[in-house]
């Protein structure tokens, strides 16, 4: 039971950074914002706390709850930050 509720919450979404866009980046909305940041990190090489993330024109704080924001399979987000050396 506990692996259909996983899965529930866990989506696939599109990150884009500048001129690159990251298909099917799994959010799991369970979790808190920083794990997700993490995931975007090894991606982009932009550290954690260098990220600005933009969910429908909001922007994603460490705190929120990632399950208010209405994330869908697919969904475009937005990041900014500068990737270290």
């Amino acid at each position: 039971m506990a692996s259909i509720e996983s899965s529930l919450l866990s989506t696939l979404v599109n990150v884009k950074w500048g001129k690159q866009t990251f298909k099917d980046i799994d959010c799991d909305t369970s979790e808190d914002p920083l794990t997700f940041k993490a995931i975007l990190y090894g991606l982009s090489n932009v550290p954690v706390d260098k990220q600005k993330v933009m969910i429908k024109g909001k922007v994603l704080k460490d705190g929120d709850d990632l399950t208010k924001f209405g994330i869908k399979n697919g969904m475009m987000l937005m990041m900014m930050g500068t990737a270290e050396e």
